[in-house]
C-alpha cells in the first residue's frame, strides 16, 4: 500500500497542467487598440497578427487582424504604396502589438510621386 501511495504522489507531481493558448483576436480593425480582446484558443499553437497597409503620403489606410492559428508562417511584403505582414508567436497574449515592420519606404513614395509628376508634366 505504501508503494502505491508513493507511486501515486510521484505521478501527480510529474503531471503538467494543460491549458489552452490565449491570444488577442480581432477582424479587420483600423487600430491596434481595438484589437485587445483575449480569447482561449483550443487546438491552436500560434497567435497570429496580420496587417495590410497602403496609401500615399498622408492618405494611408491600415487594417489589422489577430487570431488563433494551428499553423503560421511569418511574412513581410512591401510594395511601392503598400504592404502586408504576418507575425506569429506561441505564448499567452503574445500578439499584443501590431505585426512587425510594415512600413512604406519613403524612397518608394518619393519615386512614385516624381513619376506621377513627370507624367502630368509630359501631358501638358
Amino acid at each position: 500500500m505504501k508503494a502505491f501511495l508513493i507511486s501515486l504522489v510521484m505521478a501527480a507531481v510529474s503531471l503538467q497542467t494543460v491549458h489552452s493558448l490565449r491570444c488577442y483576436t480581432c477582424k479587420s480593425e483600423t487600430s491596434n487598440s481595438k484589437c485587445q480582446t483575449p480569447e482561449n484558443c483550443t487546438d491552436s499553437t500560434y497567435c497570429m497578427t496580420s496587417v495590410i497597409y497602403g496609401g500615399v503620403g498622408s492618405l494611408s489606410v491600415g487594417v489589422i487582424s489577430k487570431d488563433c492559428a494551428k499553423s503560421c508562417t511569418p511574412s513581410n511584403v512591401n510594395a511601392y504604396v503598400g504592404g502586408s505582414s504576418t507575425s506569429c508567436c506561441k505564448t499567452d497574449l503574445c500578439n499584443i502589438s501590431g505585426a512587425t515592420s510594415v512600413k512604406i519606404s519613403y524612397l518608394a513614395l518619393v519615386a512614385s510621386v516624381g513619376f506621377i509628376c513627370s507624367l502630368l508634366l509630359a501631358g501638358l
